[in-house]
């Protein structure tokens, strides 16, 4: 799995916070690491650090509020850096 190659040493199993049909959104330590993964092809992206946070602040809560649809849209910024 993707997410368990990124995992820092030490850190908490990854918590899925977000889960639709399109992507899902893992968090580990506590928000401290979040990892998008795109489910047609299993893309991601990881943020850690400031990442994390911004992504957090700037992205994550305005997905919580938001239906699948807009925050499936609200995610898709991100489908660029997949890899």
């Amino acid at each position: 799995m993707a997410q368990a190659e990124r995992r820092a040493p030490g850190s908490t199993r990854p918590v899925t916070v977000y889960d639709s049909d399109r992507y899902q959104v893992d968090s580990e330590g506590n928000g401290a690491f979040y990892t998008i993964t795109r489910k047609g092809d299993e893309k991601s992206v990881f943020f850690q650090g400031d990442d994390a946070i911004h992504f957090q602040n700037r992205v994550f809560f305005d997905v919580v509020g938001l239906d699948f649809d807009e925050a499936d849209a609200l995610l898709s910024q991100y489908d660029e850096v997949m890899s």
